[in-house]
């Protein structure tokens, strides 16, 4: 399943998925480089990838800028 990683707090990263449910997970899993933003790839093992690529990142960051400084 895929995420998006929607903030940080404390030792846990809140990810939202295509439903808009929003899952907790330990900073500890993430990949090196994850952060707000990045698209996470979730398998049926609990493994834990960074999915997408860098030009998708930018374009979600803008969106959410455009959406939350009207």
């Amino acid at each position: 399943m895929r995420y998006v990683i929607d903030r940080i707090e404390g030792g846990f990263a809140l990810c939202e998925d295509s439903r808009r449910q929003i899952t907790k997970l330990d900073r500890a899993r993430l990949p090196a480089g994850a952060g707000e933003g990045s698209l996470l790839e979730i398998d049926a093992d609990g493994g834990v990838t960074l999915a997408g690529n860098p030009e998708l990142k930018t374009r979600l960051g803008r969106k959410m800028e455009r959406l939350f400084n009207r």
